[in-house]
């Protein structure tokens, strides 16, 4: 009985074990079908630039009509005088990594309002982008033309490099925003940029003039080397701040040049070829430093204009003076050392004019080709300086509101200027 019980039961197990066995091969499934969309595919990256959807004319290579966001899906070699015309405005066009060249003329990308444009290179028209305002710009190289980068008021550009054009690498107009942006070896200006606009984190560099910005304006951490003319040159109202100026190249070149009523601070401004800072009337230079600069008899570390505040600032081994100053300056707790090298100058040298108060320096070493510590007017107030090494300390050595020139052993005076 027991083995009339297992004989179903293995004959089952059998049978089921040839039943799932017994199906024959499945067809394959084929190759698989691709995963990743071509970019004509991206839908959500807006519309291609192409004859289809954009098409051009015989001037223009393609021609935008709507708002909306395109980009490229190649590089484009245009034959037209223009590469691309936005004839509306709120456009965004990706380059997505690609380069749009030109013959020389024309204009690489024109738009009006709105505009925006990144991610790729423009290069070899007689204007590379040119826009008109509210225009955004960022992660862009342009480069070999007549002006690179050229647009109106309101924009914003970052992450822009413009090299090797003809006359300005970026130019804006006024209120505008450029930060992180580079310009190398254009023939005027590295940047132009209109008044009211901010400059931050830029390089400028073998180009006529580094960086220019028009009335209140702020340039701030930005660095200017190399250039023909000046490295920062600013309109009235503006403010430089944590800015390297140096190496500018010609006789006459300046480091950092402001107008009237600007700020400068916490500045490098040494080894130019001419002056290190130069302000127009009723400016502050404080926590600057101005060495090195100059060539032959000529070349001063500040030279201020009327009533013009210099505090805290350092001046060394400038070819004429440390500090020029004219009437109603204020020149306080600065240090005024070696300067003179080529000529005969002084650590800090009253110009011209009068009321001016000269207090607390350190004023060493200005010794060279008969050079003075401070030349100053005898109506200006010059007290608790500190003086040695020159060879003349004081010129003249007394006035109506001079110190007493003492020992610091032998002083008596609270005013007292100390020669050790």
């Amino acid at each position: 009985m027991k083995l009339s019980r297992t004989l179903p039961l293995a004959a089952f197990l059998v049978f089921s074990t040839q039943a799932a066995f017994g199906q024959g091969a499945l067809a394959p499934p084929g190759a698989p079908a691709p995963s990743m969309k071509t970019l004509d595919q991206i839908a959500s990256t807006g519309i291609a630039l192409n004859a289809v959807n954009t098409p051009g004319d015989n001037n223009n290579y393609f021609i935008i009509t709507k708002p909306g966001n395109y980009y490229l899906t190649g590089d484009l070699a245009v034959v037209a005088t223009n590469g691309i015309s936005v004839r509306s405005d709120n456009v965004v066009i990706d380059l997505n990594g690609f380069q749009i060249s030109g013959t020389g003329t024309g204009i690489g990308i024109f738009a009006g309002v709105g505009l925006t444009v990144k991610n790729g290179c423009v290069t070899g028209f007689a204007f590379d982008v040119q826009g008109t305002s509210a225009n955004t710009f960022h992660d862009l190289e342009i480069k070999n033309s007549i002006y690179g980068l050229l647009c109106g008021d309101l924009a914003q550009v970052e992450r822009v490099r413009a090299d090797g054009n003809t006359e300005t690498g970026i130019q804006t107009g006024s209120y505008s925003i450029i930060t992180k942006c580079s310009a190398s070896q254009n023939g005027l200006s590295g940047m132009n940029i209109g008044a009211g606009s901010s400059v931050t984190n830029c390089t400028a560099s073998l180009c006529s003039d580094g960086i220019r910005v028009a009335d209140g304006s702020t340039v701030s951490h930005c660095a200017a080397t190399q250039n023909k003319s000046s490295g920062i040159t600013t309109g009235a109202f503006c403010a430089v701040d944590h800015c390297i100026a140096t190496l500018q190249t010609q006789a006459t070149s300046k480091g950092i040049s402001v107008l009237s009523n600007c700020a400068v601070s916490d500045c490098n401004a040494s080894k130019n070829m001419g002056d290190g800072i130069v302000t127009g009337p009723e400016c502050i230079v404080n926590g600057c430093t101005a060495s090195a600069n100059g060539f032959g008899s000529s070349g001063t570390g500040i030279a201020a204009a009327i009533r013009t505040t210099i505090h805290n600032c350092i001046v060394t081994s400038n070819q004429l003076d440390g500090i020029a100053i004219t009437g109603d300056c204020a020149v306080t707790n600065c240090h005024a050392i070696g300067n003179g090298q080529g000529a005969a100058g002084a650590g800090i040298h009253v110009t011209r004019g009068s009321g001016n108060l000269i207090e607390g320096n350190l004023v060493r070493d200005n010794s060279a080709h008969a050079s003075a510590g401070i030349i100053a007017n005898s109506a200006d107030i010059v007290t608790r300086n500190s003086l040695g090494g020159n060879a003349t300390n004081l010129n003249p050595a007394t006035g109506a509101n001079f110190g007493p020139v003492q020992s610091l052993s032998t002083s008596t005076s609270p005013f007292a200027n100390v020669v050790f």
